[in-house]
């Protein structure tokens, strides 16, 4: 599990190129703080799923990352990840997570991810 302060402080001093050649993330468990009610009404409206991607690719571009080559993320994507009930991201939260980049490769690998979340996650890549 890692908390999100913790990550921005270690990582505060790293300048990265406008362009990367690749991202890749594992299993991305963040630390969340509670909500409340009113991150339970967000739930029913953005499905089931984390949203700890969000994070790392807004922090991503926070630090002018602009272009990656490839991008790929570990998310549930094997048997042994479902029988261990690993909740992976929810459409919702995969779309907004690329948004903002332009990608010329994409490897998320989760059971199921619905082609139209691609679609919507890369509207701004050069190439869809």
């Amino acid at each position: 599990m890692i908390d999100r302060d913790t990550f921005r402080k270690a990582f505060s001093g790293i300048v990265f190129d406008s362009v990367l050649l690749f991202v890749k993330f594992g299993r991305l468990e963040l630390d969340l703080p509670d909500l409340g009610s009113r991150a339970e009404e967000m739930k029913k409206k953005e499905g089931v799923g984390k949203k700890h991607a969000l994070f790392f690719f807004s922090w991503l571009k926070e630090k002018n990352v602009r272009n990656v080559i490839k991008v790929t993320v570990e998310d549930g994507a094997t048997p042994s990840d479902a029988e261990k009930d690993y909740l992976p991201h929810s459409d919702s939260a995969i779309s907004q997570s690329l948004a903002n980049l332009d990608i010329e490769i994409l490897d998320w690998r989760k059971i199921d991810l619905c082609p139209q979340t691609i679609v919507r996650g890369c509207s701004n890549s050069e190439n869809p």
